[in-house]
């Protein structure tokens, strides 16, 4: 068999192109524009980290729809391995009536963290410090994990990351 013949037979498999919908691509705009003056600030010496102009809508945008088609109606939110709080921030902007709460080792992570959430005014954003496998601990018994609305998220950016180690 020849490789072309080869190549005639494959069969191209791909998933169905999403539509959100339209609260969805609302939401996650006005989230994505004001990200970028909570990361860079507008004064000298505000950035957090310099991101490539378009990174926001095509790295995370996707995920962060993803997210918000979900149409979840939560009353507390526990991110793990929260790193730099752009996600954790678009939860609590997502969730007003929610507490959100982001859970890392990295102090330095949560330190951005925190500054995104005052930049965009996230009252309902509560910042843990602490190593995942010890949530019992961390929570001294107030975290009752209930199993009605959790969504499990693990990206690959995570599995990637998790070798590495915060010197913070």
């Amino acid at each position: 068999m020849s490789a072309s013949a080869a190549w005639s037979r494959r069969v191209r498999l791909s998933l169905p192109p999403l539509h959100p919908n339209l609260r969805s691509r609302l939401v996650v705009d006005q989230y994505l524009r004001r990200l970028p003056d909570a990361v860079v600030g507008r004064r000298y010496g505000d950035a957090l980290f310099h991101p490539a102009p378009g990174w926001w809508r095509y790295s995370i945008g996707p995920y962060l729809t993803a997210i918000a088609d979900l149409d979840l109606t939560p009353t507390s939110v526990l991110e793990v391995g929260s790193g730099d709080g752009l996600i954790t921030c678009f939860l609590a902007s997502l969730y007003p009536d929610a507490d959100v709460i982001a859970l890392d080792l990295c102090g330095l992570c949560l330190v951005t963290t925190r500054t995104i959430a005052a930049r965009l005014g996230l009252p309902n954003l509560h910042i843990v410090r602490g190593d995942a496998n010890d949530l019992q601990s961390i929570f001294r018994g107030a975290l009752r994990p209930r199993a009605s609305q959790s969504l499990h998220v693990i990206p690959r950016t995570v599995l990637l990351r998790s070798s590495t180690r915060c010197s913070s």
